[in-house]
C-alpha cells in the first residue's frame, strides 16, 4: 500500500501494511503518548503527515456557498461493484479521488 490514513488506534498498521517510500497520514487528534518503532519508517523511508480537525462549521459553510468546487476534485466515479476497479484506479499517479458510487445500485 503506498499510502495509509490512519487514527490513532491504527498507528500499528504503519510497519505491516505500507510499501517503502509510502505516506502514513495521521487524522484526528493524538491525545497521550504513541509508541512507533521508527527504525522501519526510517530504513523504508516513511513520509509521516498530520492532519487534525479544523474548524468544521467554517468548512461546511464554504462548501454551503460553493467556494469549493469538490466535484472537479474527483479523478473517477465507480459502482459499488466496481470498487475492485475503483481501488486499482486509486493507484495511478495524478488521481486525485476516486468515487465508489453505492447509490449507483
Amino acid at each position: 500500500m503506498r499510502t495509509l490514513v490512519l487514527a490513532q488506534n491504527g498507528i500499528h498498521l504503519v510497519n505491516e501494511h505500507l510499501e517503502p517510500r509510502g505516506t502514513v497520514v495521521l487524522t484526528t487528534t493524538i491525545a497521550g503518548d504513541q509508541t512507533l518503532a521508527l527504525t522501519q519508517i526510517v530504513i523504508d523511508e516513511i513520509m509521516l503527515v498530520g492532519s487534525r480537525c479544523g474548524p468544521f462549521d467554517k468548512a461546511l459553510a464554504a462548501l454551503e456557498r460553493r467556494d469549493v468546487d469538490v466535484a472537479s476534485l474527483i479523478s473517477r466515479r465507480f459502482s459499488l461493484q466496481g470498487g475492485l476497479r475503483a481501488l486499482e484506479a486509486a493507484k495511478h499517479p495524478g488521481v486525485l479521488k476516486v468515487l465508489i458510487d453505492v447509490a449507483d445500485e
